[in-house]
């Protein structure tokens, strides 16, 4: 089993290019051996915090649970005051971590963002795995970015949504890398997830609008 999953970082004037890469290293590497992260980090999710700050949320996992199952996957944050780095660890990492609940539950695909209208501005969806089950998605807010709430249901399966054949997967009607349109408010208007179903069996890009 070999791990090589580290982050990195390209920027540009314009979203049409040309893209740069930043440095000849990745921009946030994995852990010291027996740290939370040691094996991966991957999955980025990058918020310009209201001080300025750049805060990398990164999910993680180990290698001793990356052995025994690939990895009890957990949310971490790293935080730099240019967007080009460095990016530091927070100590309090991993911010977001459901072992407790169960040694093979976690959550991977995270997406933040900030929502000035919110008594806790912070907010977090991401791709459940066992908190409910495999299918849905997880929500969950912060007052600083820091502590997070207890996990609710972000979104259903796609049954839930829409009558289309399932693929015939083992978790068939799941979503996964759930990103999310903001509005100038700060407020999400609409849903992208990725999916795998429909009339061809392919992996489809899917938008929900949201209410």
């Amino acid at each position: 089993m070999v791990y090589s999953k580290r982050i990195g970082l390209a920027i540009a004037d314009s979203l049409d290019g040309p893209w740069e890469r930043v440095g000849d290293r990745p921009i946030l590497d994995v852990g010291a051996s027996g740290e939370w992260d040691d094996a991966v980090v991957s999955n980025p999710s990058l918020l310009q915090n209201p001080n300025g700050e750049y805060w990398l949320y990164y999910k993680g996992w180990d290698w001793d649970t990356g052995r025994r199952f690939n990895g009890n996957r957990k949310y971490g944050l790293a935080i730099a005051k240019d967007i080009k780095g460095p990016y530091v660890k927070s100590e309090k990492n991993p911010l977001v971590d459901f072992s407790d609940m169960g040694e093979r539950v976690q959550c991977e695909d995270a997406y933040t963002w900030y929502d000035k209208t919110k008594a806790e501005p912070y907010q977090m969806i991401l791709r459940d795995m066992g908190v409910f089950n495999h299918e849905y998605g997880l929500y969950l807010d912060s007052a600083d970015g820091l502590e997070w709430g207890n996990p609710q249901i972000a979104y259903r399966d796609a049954g839930s949504y829409f009558d289309e054949a399932l693929p015939g997967l083992e978790r068939q009607g799941r979503f996964e890398r759930p990103q999310l349109l903001i509005d100038s408010e700060g407020r999400p208007t609409h849903l992208f997830c990725a999916y795998q179903g429909g009339k061809f069996g392919t992996c489809s890009g899917v938008v929900l609008g949201i209410k």
